[in-house]
């Protein structure tokens, strides 16, 4: 869907929300109350076009602010407009939205609170979604919004929204798979593994160090097979083809000791999936990127950061882990950039990784070195047999 439109009450999280698209999913903001902040501000150039969430409510600290208005109160009194001219600040915000939709970009209208809004967005074929949340206010003059026959309604439940909120644009078919789909799934096969190999992976600190750096060594040995795998793509002096099926096998054994290490520190599940959310918005942020002049270099240079990652900081919080510098923020991001590569998506990276875990755990009842040397190929069609018969 190309356009998207939401309503709520006040403070319910909009905006916020929308952030997401527009960072990640190269949606355009497009609001009706812009028009109408950008004629306050001409009026009181003290009043700024807009303010976090926090200060919004509270008066404004200027000498000519004589009756110590708030911006809400200032934007609320200008609403007088309307009976002049009913579409005041739509014809604004719909010229905006026209000369973008015809341009081929995705717009998301964030603020949906008038019946001429609605109509408005219903004209252009918009999805309109109402977010309701606890937080939200309970101002008189949006009553009218519980009327509103919307298409998808979402529970913005404070802690879990991003998670919960492309979660549901997926199940909306407004987006594709993302990390917060696969991650917790992936965070549930790896505990199992992580029992399957080493059966005291869960129990004390010190008791889960030694396999913690068994870990990390195998992240950097399974980074060096995907780059012998993707040779074709850095070795300029000897070009060579590039075998996508085995080289999307390793990426997944990158990423899959890379999970095993990070779960041998901490064993906390439930925040572990709380925080993937947070986790698939900061990978697909356009404002966070790493460092590399090509998706080859950054492969590396992520990889780098990985196996310096965590270190003996054992008081580390798992909160930390999906700030911008986080452990699992990179590890999604070098997964990501590796799918970019070979022109996999991250559903299918996620079906290769549920299909390599099912063969290794099969593997592990002979003794799991007495299967031979085809191993990687028993993954290869088994991953194979999975997308066809989906």
């Amino acid at each position: 869907m190309t356009i998207l439109a939401l309503t709520a009450r006040s403070e319910a999280g909009k905006d916020w929300l929308a952030k997401y698209n527009t960072s990640s999913l190269d949606y355009v903001r497009v609001s009706f109350g812009d028009q109408l902040k950008k004629i306050a501000n001409a009026i009181y150039p003290w009043c700024n076009v807009d303010y976090e969430p926090e200060l919004k409510n509270f008066p404004i600290d200027h000498p000519s602010n004589l009756n110590q208005l708030s911006p809400r109160d200032i934007w609320k009194s200008l609403d007088v407009l309307r009976q002049t001219n009913p579409t005041i600040f739509v014809d604004g915000a719909m010229a905006e939205a026209n000369l973008l939709i015809s341009n081929g970009t995705k717009v998301i209208f964030t603020d949906v609170r008038k019946v001429v809004e609605l109509d408005a967005v219903r004209s252009l074929g918009a999805t309109l979604i109402k977010i309701e949340s606890s937080n939200a206010t309970q101002y008189s003059d949006e009553d009218i919004i519980d009327c509103f026959e919307v298409d998808h309604t979402f529970e913005n439940v404070k802690g879990y929204g991003y998670c919960d909120w492309i979660k549901f644009l997926q199940q909306t078919n407004i987006v594709k798979t993302s990390w917060a789909t696969v991650l917790p799934n992936m965070i549930d096969i790896q505990h199992n593994v992580n029992d399957t190999f080493n059966p005291k992976w869960n129990t004390t600190i010190e008791e889960r160090l030694p396999a913690a750096w068994q870990w990390r060594a195998a992240v950097s040995c399974e980074h060096g097979e995907l780059m012998d795998e993707l040779g074709g793509a850095w070795v300029w002096w000897k070009p060579t083809n590039i075998n996508k099926d085995k080289a999307l096998e390793e990426l997944v054994d990158v990423f899959s000791f890379a999970l095993g290490y990070v779960m041998s520190y901490f064993n906390d599940l439930p925040e572990m999936k709380k925080a993937a959310g947070h986790v698939s918005f900061m990978v697909n942020n356009k404002e966070y990127d790493f460092v590399g002049s090509t998706d080859g270099d950054k492969l590396v240079n992520l990889h780098a950061e990985l196996s310096s990652r965590i270190e003996l900081d054992l008081d580390i919080d798992w909160a930390d882990i999906y700030d911008t510098s986080g452990y699992m923020i990179n590890l999604c991001k070098y997964a990501s950039i590796g799918c970019k590569i070979l022109g996999v998506t991250i559903g299918e990276f996620f079906e290769m990784y549920k299909a390599k875990h099912e063969l290794n755990l099969a593997r592990t009842k002979p003794g799991y070195l007495t299967t031979g040397d085809n191993t990687g190929l028993e993954t290869v069609r088994a991953w194979k047999i999975k997308l066809n018969t989906k």
